[in-house]
């Protein structure tokens, strides 16, 4: 049964396969933990593209402690920055955007040199995951 198969996958990516294998971000596990928050805001906030800072804003905010976990970067300014890197590579790129879930755009400012990468929830998203409150 294909179904079953996938969400047996699915089941052993979410709870056995550690994200921060493919990192080199160093955490206790904690967002891979809580990725159904992002599930959550996705299923509120994604059907339209929005910054991924957007959604780690709102986690950052919703688990401000989370951050404690990145003692290594005792600058707070650097220990954010990794940790929203950590949550967005593990969150988007590891999880959704591997499972098709989400589709990504970036935005590039050439005058800037900085880019922006924004996400939205696909139609996979909805047949995947469903939120009850």
């Amino acid at each position: 049964d294909d179904q079953k198969l996938y969400f047996r996958l699915m089941e052993v990516f979410i709870s056995k396969f550690n994200w921060g294998m493919m990192s080199y971000y160093q955490d206790d596990g904690f967002i891979q933990r809580s990725a159904a928050y992002t599930l959550y805001l996705l299923n509120k906030y994604g059907n339209e593209y929005k910054e991924e800072k957007f959604y780690y804003d709102k986690f950052i905010k919703a688990y401000p402690t989370s951050i404690n976990v990145f003692e290594y970067d005792q600058n707070p300014d650097y220990k954010s920055g990794s940790h929203e890197g950590a949550y967005r590579g593990r969150v988007f790129q590891t999880f959704l955007k591997y499972i098709g879930a989400i589709e990504q755009k970036t935005t590039t400012n050439k005058q800037e040199h900085t880019s922006t990468d924004e996400v939205r929830k696909t139609p996979i998203y909805n047949s995947i995951f469903t939120i009850n409150i």
